[in-house]
């Protein structure tokens, strides 16, 4: 078993992560909220 050496996680656990990432959506939103403050909302 090879393990990553920045991790310290098995090489096979790490390979999905780049497969679910190239997947994903984000929203990124700025709201106004009370008092007027403008907040960012991230949705996944």
């Amino acid at each position: 078993m090879e393990i990553d050496p920045k991790t310290g996680l098995p090489v096979e656990a790490i390979a999905w992560e780049d497969l679910s990432k190239e997947g994903q959506r984000i929203q990124i939103s700025l709201e106004k909220r009370r008092y007027g403050k403008m907040t960012t909302k991230i949705r996944a």
